[in-house]
């Protein structure tokens, strides 16, 4: 099975997505934003591992960034979910990194080692 690259941006946002699509493990990069953001997923299994643009994952019910992508060329959005902790966050995150308004997180444990946004 060879890994595949979408070309441009990756839009799943508002649709109840309860686990993202299996046909997105075969992906190892999106050379444009990946959307996911308003639906109720619990993990981030079969996210891409690179992302071009920025990754937005905020306003669903994770309890883990674990799976998610771990590189970013620009920013990651993760707020109002419900992690206690940043384990599984990109180690460098290339813009910016919003995690706020999640009343779930306990630690920073995970945390992205540098941010490069503002």
């Amino acid at each position: 099975m060879s890994k595949k690259v979408i070309e441009g941006n990756v839009g799943l946002c508002n649709i109840y997505l309860e686990e993202l699509p299996e046909f997105l493990s075969e992906v190892i990069e999106v050379n444009g934003s990946f959307y996911c953001d308003g639906n109720i997923l619990k993990d981030l299994k079969n996210a891409p591992q690179k992302i071009e643009g920025s990754f937005v994952c905020f306003g669903n019910h994770l309890t883990s960034l674990l799976g998610g992508p771990q590189e970013v060329s620009e920013d990651y959005m993760c707020d109002d979910n419900r992690f206690p902790t940043l384990k599984g966050a990109p180690q460098i995150i290339h813009g910016d990194f919003y995690c706020g308004n999640s009343a779930f997180l306990k630690s920073l444990d995970g945390s992205p080692l540098k941010v490069e946004g503002i």
